[in-house]
């Protein structure tokens, strides 16, 4: 499997330091600290369902130190792409893909459309996320599709009932 990585940070003199910290750490996610095929990054405000990519100016990017593919609106279409070269994503927590949960809903579901799988640390940083107990629901269930999306793709099998378990 090949993977990409996406981060997020806010503007500011710290943002080069905190997306460096980012992919770093998402390299305990990827079995044999694979490398990474591309690295897609927002600085400041972030993906938007509806709003224009946007890029970042060389410049920044310079500074930042780490090769630039785009940030998530443009990760979303290169993954619906069928000959892209990756089949996830990995992304430090979900609060970096937005701390709206309906984005982080929509992100989801264009994932899923296109068999992507993402990878970050346990659901319970969808608290982070901002929204109404619905919103941050829908986000969670959107989550675990995605999971079973992946383990039906992969040849998984459910969970083993366990002992003394009357499954039908």
């Amino acid at each position: 499997m090949t993977t990409v990585w996406y981060g997020r940070t806010a503007s500011g003199e710290g943002a080069a330091a905190q997306l460096r910290l980012q992919r770093h750490d998402c390299a305990r996610l990827v079995a044999h600290r694979q490398p990474y095929t591309a690295c897609y990054f927002d600085i400041g405000v972030g993906y938007r369902p509806g709003r224009p990519a946007r890029r970042l100016d060389p410049h920044t990017v310079a500074a930042i130190g780490l090769p630039y593919a785009g940030g998530m609106a443009q990760l979303l279409h290169d993954a619906a792409n069928p000959g892209r070269p990756f089949d996830r994503v990995v992304c430090f927590d979900l609060a970096r893909v937005s701390r709206r949960a309906q984005v982080v809903s929509d992100v989801i579901d264009h994932l899923v459309a296109a068999q992507m799988d993402l990878l970050v640390p346990p659901v319970a940083d969808l608290l982070t996320v901002e929204g109404t107990a619905a919103q941050r629901f829908a986000a969670t269930f959107a989550l675990m599709v995605l999971q079973a999306d992946h383990a039906h793709r992969a040849g998984h099998r459910s969970a083993q009932p366990i002992a003394g378990e009357d499954r039908q």
